[in-house]
């Protein structure tokens, strides 16, 4: 499946059985995590920022890294579909079209990003966690060996 612009989608089981980090966000029942898709630099390849519904979790992370007058790259919550939803960018991971299972629906209705801001926060602040994970800086115990994974879903794409 070829990802539409700003839709969110659910990965595939099998991602998760040929990609067997411990630290990627996985599927739970097939629903979770929906996952907002960034094209790559390499055709083929799309970035995937997990979505959660736990918003008081990352608005404390956001209101800290304020107080603290520090950025805030690993989040993004927005207004989504009569609620909020947090943008996980620090989780942010590689897939190609193969391992894209469906759209993420609500009522059997596709759920697309439609404000422009909000979209270009996400990609941005997605575009940082991957220009600071190639600097090599870990920023979170919990990180996912996600350049590790691109790697090898580029092998996978040149094999075609």
């Amino acid at each position: 499946m070829l990802p539409r612009s700003n839709s969110l989608y659910i990965i595939s089981d099998q991602y998760f059985l040929d990609f067997p980090d411990p630290y990627l966000k996985r599927n739970d029942e097939e629903n979770r995590p929906a996952c907002f898709c960034i094209p790559g630099s390499i055709s083929g390849l799309f970035w995937m920022v997990p979505m959660s519904r736990r918003i008081a979790k990352y608005e404390d992370k956001i209101n800290k890294r304020k107080a603290e007058n520090k950025p805030c790259n690993i989040c993004h919550v927005i207004p989504l579909a009569g609620g909020k939803s947090a943008f996980v960018t620090g989780d942010v991971f590689p897939v190609t079209s193969k391992y894209i299972d469906r759209e993420y629906t609500i009522s059997g209705q596709p759920v697309m990003l439609l404000d422009k801001t909000d979209i270009k926060a996400i990609k941005t602040k997605a575009k940082a966690i991957l220009a600071i994970t190639r600097k090599g800086i870990i920023f979170n115990q919990k990180q996912p060996g996600i350049l590790s994974i691109e790697a090898q879903l580029i092998e996978m794409l040149t094999k075609k």
